[in-house]
C-alpha cells in the first residue's frame, strides 16, 4: 500500500523515517513474519560492520595486534550490541558509514567511473538511513573528489550525484506528502527534545510519539509542537 505507517485504508505516505532500514526490514519480514527476522537481520548488519572495521584498520596500516583490538572491540562493543533485538535504523546506519568510508576514501575505485557509481549508490544508502548523514555525504564527496584531483566542475558534479537519492526522497515527499521535507518535522523536533537531556520519557517527546502515530498530523498541532520544543530548546539551553 505503499510506504505508510498506517494499519488500515486509506494508506497515506508518510515521511516520518527514511526508507533506507525499512526496505531491509521489508526483505527480512518477507522471509519471516517475526521478531526473528529482526534479530537476525540485525546480527548480519553488525557482522558487516565488524569485517569493515578490520579492513579499515588493514587500509589505514595499523599494526596487526592494534587491528585485531580494534576489531574485538568493534564486535563485543555493548552500545551496539544492545540494539540488535530492536528496529532501529542505527543497526544499518553503522555498516553503512564504514562501507561508505571505505570504498571511497580508503579504498577508492581506480576510475573515476567507478568512483561516481559505487559511491553515488552508497551514499544514497547513508542518507536514506539517517537524515543527519546527507550532511557527511557531502563532506566525503568533497573529500574523495579533491583526492582524484578533479577539478571545481568534477567536485560539483560528484557532490550532485552522491545526493540524488536525497534529492528523489525530497520529491517524492513533495508529491505524496505534499511537503518540501527530507522527514517530518514533527520527528526532528523530537530527537532535538531527546538531545537536550538524553530523556526519553519526558512528556514533550512523548508527544511527538503521540502525533506519528495519528492517521494525519493538522498543521496546527505540528506548528503548536514545533513552538512547545523551541521553547523549551531556549529554556534548557539559556
Amino acid at each position: 500500500h505503499g510506504y505508510s505507517i498506517a494499519t488500515n485504508a486509506p494508506y497515506l505516505a508518510t515521511d516520518i523515517r527514511l526508507p533506507g532500514y525499512p526496505f531491509f526490514l521489508a526483505f527480512a519480514f518477507s522471509i519471516n513474519g517475526s521478531q526473528w527476522s529482526v534479530i537476525l537481520l540485525n546480527s548480519l548488519l553488525g557482522a558487516v560492520s565488524t569485517l569493515f572495521v578490520w579492513l579499515i584498520s588493514q587500509g589505514l596500516h595499523l599494526t596487526r595486534p592494534r587491528a585485531l583490538w580494534t576489531t574485538g572491540i568493534a564486535a563485543l562493543f555493548i552500545s551496539t550490541a544492545s540494539i540488535t533485538g530492536v528496529a532501529q535504523s542505527e543497526n544499518l546506519s553503522i555498516p553503512a558509514v564504514l562501507a561508505f568510508v571505505f570504498f571511497v576514501l580508503i579504498r577508492p575505485p581506480r576510475s573515476r567511473v567507478g568512483l561516481f557509481v559505487g559511491g553515488s549508490a552508497l551514499a544514497w544508502l547513508v542518507a536514506l538511513t539517517r537524515d543527519e548523514l546527507v550532511v557527511f555525504a557531502v563532506l566525503v564527496a568533497a573529500v574523495a573528489a579533491h583526492r582524484a584531483k578533479m577539478r571545481a566542475l568534477g567536485s560539483i558534479a560528484l557532490v550532485l550525484c552522491f545526493l540524488i537519492g536525497s534529492g528523489a526522497w525530497v520529491l517524492r515527499n513533495e508529491v505524496q506528502v505534499h511537503r518540501t521535507e527530507y522527514v517530518d518535522s514533527v520527528m526532528t523536533d523530537q530527537v532535538l527534545v531527546a538531545s537536550m537531556n538524553g530523556n526519553l520519557e519526558s512528556a514533550l517527546y512523548n508527544r511527538a510519539g503521540y502525533l506519528i502515530t495519528q492517521p494525519t498530523i493538522s498543521p496546527v498541532a505540528r506548528s503548536d509542537y514545533q513552538r512547545q520544543v523551541d521553547a523549551y530548546v531556549k529554556q534548557t539551553l539559556f
